[in-house]
């Protein structure tokens, strides 16, 4: 099945072509993406197929990953659920003091973010506030899809202060 390139929109589902030849996929959630536990030998699946698949992570993804030049693929759209209008929360270290901060987009200003100091413990668990690439995400899906450390993800890891 052939389908025309288009620039995602909020609640497209994403078809990304990995490495190693398999599938994987993402819902673009407007300043983030949404990327599934599901990896396909099948390029091409249904809104259905994808729309109960848990959330792996969730990404600022650079812009270019979602153009209509880009390898991705919308394959589907539904409305966003509720859940999916929430922003992530993401930390952030400051390179140089090492302080640790929580950064936070407003639910109801896309424009809008907060940073709020936090301590390591408050940090667990969430993602580094990062831009990734297209290349980025695929490796990080592939590697987590064939069950090793991605170097990317290790590179951008929380670490225990002191």
């Amino acid at each position: 099945m052939k389908m025309k390139k288009k620039k995602a929109k909020p609640g497209d589902f994403l078809s990304i072509p990995l490495p190693n030849g398999r599938y994987g996929f993402g819902k673009f959630l407007g300043s983030e993406v949404s990327f599934l536990d599901l990896v396909s030998d099948i390029e091409f699946l249904s809104v259905a197929d994808l729309s109960g698949v848990g959330e792996l992570f969730r990404a600022w993804v650079d812009k270019s990953a979602l153009s209509s030049r880009s390898k991705w693929i919308v394959i589907g759209r539904e409305e966003l659920k509720d859940s999916e209008k929430i922003p992530n929360k993401y930390f952030m270290k400051d390179s140089i003091s090492g302080d640790l901060r929580i950064y936070s987009e407003d639910t109801h200003d896309a424009m809008s973010w907060s940073e709020i100091p936090a301590t390591y413990e408050e940090c667990l668990g969430l993602e580094a506030a990062a831009v990734w690439s297209a290349e980025q995400i695929e490796s990080r899906l592939m590697d987590y899809f064939e069950g090793r450390e991605n170097k990317y993800v290790q590179s951008l890891a929380l670490r225990k202060p002191g």
